[in-house]
């Protein structure tokens, strides 16, 4: 009898064994460079199942541009000056792909291209954009200025940020559906940077260096948005201290 618990024991401990030996296994990577080619900076911004990768790079002159990343193969890909009738091609960054090979991103708008975009690389200049089926088409939120997409999912709805005259008191995560149905949310130098491929979980970030009427209004916002303080993951961009949140439809 205790031969067979023994026995039966060490089965146990080797299939365990067994198991944290195959999830070490799986929890292994290999890391490789993403460098665009001549570029003096490359950033990753997204990626699909597929594998694409895409991105933004400066060239040796500080223009940025979009990157698509696929099979080995870089790719420029830039946003034509004639989606607001002017010449030449648009400082870019492409930062989400969805699975059936859809980009967002932004492109910068030169002075003057609209009433808010006064300054170069200034807030209202920002602006968002879809590339679908080799067709480019601004993203913007009805009534502003600006807009930052960051991902789309298999269903095409876009989720982004809409802002004004700063990316802080008047930026708000918004999303787009495919037909154009737009909604955003009442969180104050917020965007959402995510979510499910059915919608119904949507995360983002939003920043906690507001002054005090916004941090009501985010206390408010609890009720239908759960704060996660990530523990020690915070993100930290030129915007300040930026803690993550997610929403639960």
């Amino acid at each position: 009898m205790q031969k067979h618990r023994l026995c039966r024991f060490s089965t146990y401990a080797i299939g365990l064994l067994l198991l944290l030996v195959a999830a070490a296994q799986a929890q292994s990577f290999n890391y490789a460079s993403v460098d665009f080619p001549n570029a003096i900076r490359t950033r990753a911004w997204g990626i699909n199942p597929g594998g694409v990768i895409v991105g933004d790079y400066l060239d040796t002159l500080g223009t940025s541009h979009g990157f698509l990343l696929a099979r080995g193969q870089y790719i420029t890909v830039d946003v034509p000056g004639s989606v607001i009738e002017v010449a030449g091609t648009l400082p870019t960054q492409l930062r989400g792909i969805s699975p059936g090979g859809d980009i967002v991103g932004v492109y910068f708008a030169p002075p003057g291209s609209s009433a808010g975009c006064t300054v170069a690389l200034s807030p209202p200049c920002i602006k968002g954009f879809l590339l679908q089926r080799g067709e480019f088409s601004t993203v913007l939120f009805p009534g502003h200025e600006g807009s930052i997409p960051q991902r789309i999912t298999p269903m095409g709805t876009i989720y982004a940020c809409y802002h004004d005259t700063d990316l802080m008191e008047t930026m708000f995560g918004f999303a787009r559906t495919a037909s154009g149905i737009f909604t955003s949310i009442d969180v104050p130098a917020s965007m959402h940077t995510g979510a499910t491929p059915d919608g119904k979980i949507v995360v983002g970030l939003y920043s906690d260096n507001n002054d005090a009427a916004s941090h009501s209004r985010l206390r408010h916002a609890k009720r239908k948005f759960r704060i996660i303080r990530c523990s020690r993951q915070h993100v930290h961009t030129s915007v300040g201290h930026q803690p993550c949140w997610q929403h639960r439809r």
